[in-house]
């Protein structure tokens, strides 16, 4: 259930759905309804694990659940429903993350102070879009400009704060080499081997390049371009957790070959894998030679699934509507409840497939929305019941209601707006 808060509930300017927080009339409706022994359901203040640990010892009672649990009946849609606006979320926790560890380690060596303004601006700004009906893809269009150019210049100042930190600590290392140091820092917080992109100087008459670790190893690289005396490389690297690690780039007079690494038209070879596709692109096969186990089933393949033919008119952001093929159907049938409060009636649906068919309706006595509602009735997630209905029920008024059971046209229709946008 979501709570409302507007100007004619508090008196202050609208700021919409507050995301689950009670209001003081639900909380005092709450200790109302757990302090009456005729309430017809018994309400228990708990904390949020008792459930479970009530069901501890009944635990073979208890239906088994095999796969993930992923939401089917309501906001299934919100997993994919604006993807960038999840990108730029996740980069934005990533990059935090690396720009907080290199500050604090620079900032401990003295290096660099630790800055501390500008990370609290990124954090509150990207938290700000953590809100559940932004970051899920759920709010109008127009919205997203806002969210992405936010995203947008908080990845950039995070990269600042990393790049600065990094750079201070990099005065603090030693970085005395046969040809370019090139400073290796691994923001996350365990061991890492991974590929590392550099641009560095090197001679143009050379014909390659070699790199090689701190312990005077070479390793795996690469030239992926060049430009006169500069060049752009890529090489393996291994750093410790939240580490640092100072390697050597070096004029090479030729170009290393891995006899490891083969590749042919639909197959690709290492010590460690052997990866072959299909006619169609798709890959059918993966071999662990260190396992000695194939990783696609007979017959079958690793390929991109594009669901086509399931439009949701009414919820697209929260809906994936499932298809009579079965091929997108996470269960057969479903029933759900809705109700529509532009038309004041309660509909029972069953969906299976892209159809919604109402299987039975029930009409509710409507306020002419020309004229207010009468002082002795109360208004109800869009529908009139009596005085001494609402208050055994004990729901919180929706946005835009009054104690005395008035709602201004206005309200009525911020809440039937608010109802289209998935309340």
């Amino acid at each position: 259930m979501r709570y409302y808060s507007g100007g004619h509930l508090h008196g202050t300017t609208n700021c919409g759905d507050k995301g689950n927080s009670g209001t003081v009339t639900t909380a005092r409706r709450m200790a109302e309804a757990m302090a009456d022994p005729d309430a017809p359901v018994q309400l228990i203040s708990a904390t949020s694990d008792q459930l479970f640990l009530d069901y501890m010892d009944r635990r073979d009672e208890l239906p088994t659940y095999d796969g993930e649990l992923l939401m089917d009946v309501h906001a299934g849609g919100c997993y994919t429903s604006q993807g960038a606006m999840k990108y730029y979320n996740r980069r934005n926790e990533e990059l935090l993350g690396a720009a907080e560890r290199a500050a604090v380690a620079a900032d401990w060596l003295g290096a660099k102070p630790y800055d501390r303004a500008k990370l609290n601006e990124v954090w509150q700004r990207v938290l700000w879009h953590q809100f559940h009906d932004d970051l899920t893809g759920t709010s109008i269009a127009d919205a997203y400009r806002y969210s992405w150019n936010d995203e947008l210049i908080s990845l950039q100042q995070a990269t600042e704060v990393m790049t600065a930190a990094v750079g201070a600590l990099s005065h603090s290392l030693d970085t005395r080499v046969k040809g370019t140091s090139v400073v290796v820092y691994n923001p996350v917080t365990y061991d890492l081997r991974d590929l590392v992109e550099a641009e560095v100087p090197l001679d143009a008459r050379a014909k390659g390049g070699a790199v090689y670790a701190p312990s005077g190893r070479r390793v795996a690289a690469q030239i992926l371009s060049r430009e006169g005396d500069r060049a752009r490389i890529l090489f393996a690297a291994d750093v410790k957790a939240a580490g640092y690690a100072v390697y050597d780039v070096r004029p090479a007079s030729g170009v290393a070959k891995s006899s490891a690494l083969k590749a042919s038209e639909r197959t690709l070879e290492n010590r460690i894998y052997r990866v072959e596709l299909d006619a169609n692109g798709d890959i059918r096969s993966i071999r662990d030679k260190r396992a000695g186990r194939e990783l696609v089933a007979e017959g079958k393949a690793f390929r991109m699934a594009v669901f086509e033919g399931n439009p949701s008119n009414r919820y697209p952001a929260w809906e994936i509507m499932k298809g009579d093929d079965g091929q997108a159907r996470a269960s057969d049938r479903r029933r759900r409840a809705h109700f529509d409060c532009r038309t004041g009636a309660r509909a029972r649906h069953a969906q299976s497939g892209a159809q919604l068919r109402p299987l039975e309706v029930r009409a509710v006595r409507v306020a002419d929305r020309r004229r207010r509602r009468r002082p002795h009735q109360r208004a109800q997630h869009g529908r009139l019941v009596e005085p001494r209905r609402a208050a055994e029920s004990r729901i919180p008024l929706c946005r835009g209601q009054r104690e005395g059971g008035l709602r201004p046209r206005a309200g009525l229709h911020r809440a039937r707006q608010q109802h289209r946008n998935g309340l």
